[in-house]
C-alpha cells in the first residue's frame, strides 16, 4: 500500500524482513526434506570377507591380533582372540579385552580370565607400556548426513598364497629398500630403484601378459582384475620409473611424484611471499608445506624381540629420532613421516586454502560466483556461506569423520586384515622351519614366500636384500629358544609399527577418498565452454616445481610442463600420495589404498547428492571419478526430490557405479 510522502512524494510501503516459508510452514519443509534425503539414501551394501580368519583358525597368521597376548612366534591366544572379535561386534558390550602380556605395565586381563601357558609373560624390552585398540566399535555409530556406514563396503581383501599378496608385499619391501631415495631418482630408476622395479617385473603380477592365479592356482576375481589393470599406464607391459609405487588414476601418474599442492605455497596480501617458498597462505598466517623428516636410515622391528614386542602391543611411539633441517617432501621417509604425524584431512585442506587463495573459480553449475578468473558473469550476489570459502573448507574436513566411521566398519567387524609388519613375520617362520607353527595356513604361508622370492632380477633378490639389511636375528624366552637365520621381517620407519587398528580399508585412504572428491566436485575442473577438456596448470599460471636434492628449496622441473599436468590430476596425486605414503611406511597395502580411495569418494557423492536437495535451487557438480567416469551430480531445485547421479550422462548407471568395487547383494 503507497503512503503520501512530503511534499505530497509517494512511498512505497515497508514490509519488515519476514522469511517465507517460517514458522510451522518452515519446520514441516525441513522434515520433508530430511524424509526425503533418508529414502534417496543408499541401501544395504554386502561385504564379505576373504575367508581366511575361518580357515586359518587357531593360528590367524592374516588376521590382525596386535596388541593381543602372544606366544614365542608370534600366534596369537585363542581365548583372546574370541574375547576380542565379541568384543568388537556389538556397540552395547563392554570393550574388554585382554592386552600386552601379562606383567607389562598397564597390561590387562578380565575378570577370569585364564593365561595361556605358552604367552609371553612381559615385553622383552623394560619399562614398556601397552598401547589400546583405536575406537574398536566407532563402525556401529550412525550418521544424520550421507551413505550409512553400513551402505558402503569393500571387495574381499587379497588372499595368502595369491599372486596379488605377494605382490603387494614385495611392493612393501621395495618401498622400504628405497626409503631414502628421491622420489626424482626413483623416477630416473637410478642406483636399486632399477633393481627394485626389474625384481618387481619378474613376478607375474607386475608383468601385464603374463598369467596370474588366486589362492590354488584359481583365477582372480574381477576385483583383484581392476586392481591389477590400474598398475599400468597405456600399452606399458610392466612397471618403469614412471609408475614404480604409484596410484591408480592416469593423473596421479604423471609428472613428479609429489603433487604440486603438497609443495607448493602460494603469494601473500604483501606479495613478498611467492608459491616456490612453500608457504600456504591461512587466513593472517602461515602453514608451512615443509616437513620435520625423520631420520635417514633409521627403521624400526628388524629384531624377532622386538616386533614381537610390537605385536604384544608396546607403546614405542615418541622414539621417533629426526633430521635437524626442515624440508619438503623429498623421499619416501619424508612423505612417511608426513601421514606418521599428519591431521587426517590436513593436505586437502592445504590444497582448498592454495585454490581460494588463487580465487580458483568453483564447479559452473553451482549458483553463486567467486568472482574468480573464468567464473560466470558478475550478479548481485556472492558466494560466502553457501558455495563460498567457508562451505568447502567445511566440506572438506567434515567429511573425514564420516568416511572415518566406515572404514572402521569394514576393518574391524568384516575384514580384521593382519597388517604388512605381520606378514613379515610369516615368511620368517616359513624361510626358518617354522610354518608348522602357523597351522593350517603352512601351506599357504609356503607359497606365498615362494612367490615372493621371485622377485629378483640378475644378482639382485628384494627378500634377499631385505635378509642382508636385517641381519641373523632370534630370541630367548625363559628357556625357548627361536632362531631367525633368515630374517625376511618388515623395516619399519615408525618405531611403533602399525596403528591398532587393522590394515583393510585404510583411514587415510578412505579419506583421501572423499576429501579430494569434495574438492574436483566444488572447483571447476574444465575448459570454459568445453564440458570435460580439463584444466591444466597453465591455465592456473602455475608451475611444476620439485625439491633439490638436498630437499631444502624447491626448484622448477626439468622434465615438466605445466601444460602435461592437470588440475584433477595434481588433485587425485595428493590423495595417492597420502594414502601411498602410508605404504611407504610399513602399514598399509596397495589393495588398501585402492579400495578405501573408491570408498570414501562413495562416501563424498552420497554427502554432496544429499545436501544438493536443502538449497531450493537447481545446482550441478561435474569431475572425474577415480576410475575415470564422467560423474554429474544434478538437483533441479524442485522440493523433496532426490539429487540425480549421472555416470557418462546416464542416470542409470548410477547403481552400478555405487556398488561396482563390492560383492553383489542380490545373491546373499
Amino acid at each position: 500500500m503507497a503512503k503520501e510522502g512530503p511534499e505530497g512524494a509517494t512511498l512505497v510501503s515497508f514490509n519488515h524482513p519476514r522469511p517465507t516459508p517460517d514458522l510451522g510452514a518452515r519446520h514441516d519443509k525441513s522434515v520433508h526434506i530430511r524424509i526425503a534425503a533418508a529414502m534417496a539414501s543408499r541401501g544395504p551394501v554386502y561385504t564379505e570377507d576373504n575367508g581366511e580368519c575361518d580357515a586359518y583358525e587357531n593360528a590367524w597368521p592374516t588376521n590382525f591380533s596386535k596388541g593381543l597376548p602372544h606366544d614365542l612366534y608370534g600366534i596369537p591366544e585363542r581365548v583372546a582372540m574370541q574375547i576380542f572379535v565379541d568384543a568388537i561386534a556389538k556397540p552395547d558390550t563392554v570393550f574388554d579385552v585382554p592386552v600386552g602380556p601379562k606383567s607389562a605395565i598397564e597390561a590387562h586381563r578380565p575378570n577370569g580370565y585364564k593365561e595361556g601357558a605358552s604367552s609371553l609373560k612381559t615385553f622383552f624390552s623394560s619399562s614398556v607400556s601397552v598401547r589400546a585398540w583405536e575406537s574398536p566399535i566407532s563402525g556401529h555409530a550412525y550418521d544424520l548426513q550421507g551413505p550409512d556406514a553400513g551402505s558402503v563396503g569393500m571387495a574381499p581383501a587379497p588372499r595368502l598364497g595369491s599372486d596379488e599378496l605377494a605382490a603387494e608385499m614385495a611392493e612393501v619391501y621395495g618401498m622400504a629398500l628405497l626409503r631414502d631415495m628421491s622420489f626424482e631418482d626413483i623416477r630416473k630408476e637410478k642406483g636399486n630403484a632399477g633393481k627394485v622395479c626389474a625384481a618387481l617385473n619378474a613376478m607375474p603380477w607386475f608383468d601385464r601378459p603374463a598369467p596370474v592365479e588366486d589362492v590354488g592356482g584359481g583365477p582372480i576375481s574381477e576385483f583383484s582384475e581392476r586392481r591389477r589393470a590400474a598398475r599400468f599406464s597405456d600399452h606399458a607391459s610392466g612397471l618403469s620409473g614412471e609408475t614404480l609405487f604409484r596410484g591408480s588414476t592416469p593423473g596421479s601418474a604423471k609428472g613428479p611424484y609429489i603433487s604440486q599442492f603438497m609443495l607448493q605455497g602460494n603469494t601473500d596480501l604483501r606479495g613478498t611471499c611467492k608459491p616456490e617458498h612453500g608457504q600456504i597462505v591461512f587466513g593472517a598466517q602461515r602453514v608451512d608445506q615443509r616437513v620435520e623428516s625423520q631420520k635417514k636410515g633409521v627403521d624400526y622391528m628388524t629384531s624377532w624381540e622386538d616386533w614381537l614386542d610390537v605385536q604384544n602391543g608396546a607403546n614405542l611411539k615418541g622414539q621417533d629420532v629426526f633430521e635437524t633441517a626442515l624440508r619438503f617432501v623429498t623421499t619416501p621417509r619424508d612423505l612417511a613421516t608426513y601421514v606418521h604425524f599428519d591431521a587426517l584431512y590436513q593436505a586437502y585442506l592445504n590444497a582448498c586454502l592454495i585454490l581460494l587463495r588463487r580465487q580458483h573459480a568453483q564447479d559452473r553449475g553451482l549458483p553463486e560466483p567467486n568472482g574468480a578468473k573464468g567464473s560466470k558473469p558478475a550478479t548481485t550476489r556472492d558466494a560466502f556461506a553457501t558455495f563460498g570459502g567457508p562451505h568447502i573448507l567445511n566440506l572438506v574436513t567434515e567429511t573425514a569423520t564420516r568416511s572415518l566411521k566406515a572404514v572402521r566398519r569394514q576393518k574391524y567387524n568384516f575384514h580384521l586384515r593382519a597388517r604388512p609388519e605381520a606378514l613379515g613375520g610369516v615368511a620368517s617362520l616359513s624361510a626358518n622351519g617354522l610354518g608348522s607353527k602357523l597351522g593350517l595356513a603352512q601351506g599357504a604361508a609356503s607359497k606365498h614366500l615362494e612367490k615372493l622370492l621371485a622377485a629378483e632380477v640378475e644378482e639382485f633378490s628384494i627378500m634377499g636384500e631385505i635378509a642382508r639389511c636385517n641381519g641373523a636375528t632370534g630370541a630367548s624366552y625363559h628357556g625357548d629358544d627361536i632362531e631367525i637365520g633368515t630374517n625376511y621381517l618388515l623395516p619399519m620407519a615408525f618405531p611403533e609399527g602399525s596403528p591398532m587398528h587393522p590394515a583393510y580399508g585404510a583411514g587415510h585412504a578412505t579419506v583421501a577418498g572423499s576429501c579430494t572428491t569434495m574438492l574436483k566436485a566444488f572447483f571447476e575442473m574444465y575448459q570454459k565452454d568445453e564440458p570435460w577438456e580439463e584444466l591444466t596448470l597453465a591455465n592456473l599460471e602455475m608451475d611444476v616445481l620439485v625439491p633439490t636434492q638436498d630437499g631444502l628449496t624447491l626448484c622448477p622441473s626439468e622434465h615438466d610442463a605445466p601444460g602435461d599436468l592437470t588440475l584433477q590430476g595434481e588433485l587425485d596425486k595428493v590423495a595417492a600420495n597420502i594414502s601411498i605414503g602410508r605404504n611407504m611406511a610399513g602399514v598399509h597395502y596397495y589393495s588398501d589404498y585402492y579400495d578405501s580411495l573408491r570408498m570414501g569418494e562413495r562416501i563424498a557423492v552420497g554427502i554432496l547428492m544429499e545436501q544438493a536437495m536443502t538449497y531450493g535451487e537447481p545446482i550441478s557438480m561435474r569431475f572425474h571419478s577415480f576410475d575415470g567416469d564422467k560423474l554429474e551430480i544434478y538437483h533441479g531445485g524442485a522440493p523433496h526430490s532426490a539429487a540425480e547421479l549421472r555416470v557418462d550422462n546416464d542416470t542409470t548407471e548410477a547403481e552400478k557405479w555405487f556398488t561396482r568395487h563390492v560383492p553383489p547383494l542380490a545373491s546373499h
